[in-house]
Order: structure tokens, then sequence, then C-alpha cells
């Protein structure tokens, strides 16, 4: 956000707050525990990088443009 005076920010998509690594439930959204769907998912999504086709933001959890040992690593430390 670059207007911080009224701490506001409008997002074209919803914004769910769960732990780092609980990426999948119903819906696509978080289930509330980080579990192996999780693992899953971010092994299914391993080395992809912002721009490709197969780009899925929500498996960055680190938030640095692509999905890795890093992203899985925060999802083990908060597995169960």
């Amino acid at each position: 956000e670059t207007d911080t005076t009224d701490n506001n920010l409008t997002m074209n998509r919803p914004v769910l707050v769960a732990a780092p690594g609980d990426i999948t439930g119903p819906m696509g959204n978080s289930d509330g525990i980080v579990d192996m769907r999780d693992i899953e998912a971010l092994v299914a999504g391993f080395n992809t990088r912002v721009g490709t086709s197969v780009w899925n933001p929500d498996l960055d959890i680190n938030g640095d443009g692509v999905v890795n040992m890093h992203d899985i690593a925060i999802a083990i430390f908060n597995y169960g």
C-alpha cells in the first residue's frame, strides 16, 4: 500500500488469515491446520515462479516469487 494515511487497502480477492503453510481446504481456502495436503500442494507447485502460467501465489509462503524448499520448510515448521 502506498497511501498509509487511511490504513485501507482494497484487494480484488479475499484475504485469508491462516498459519503459514495452511493453503488447502474446502473450496481452496485454508482449513485451519497445516497437514500433508498442504505439503502435497507445495510439492506439486515446486519450482513455479511469478509470471508462469501455472503460478499460484498462495503456494509462495515467504513471498519471494518462487515456490521452493524455503516455502516447504515454513509449512513443515507449522505442521500439525
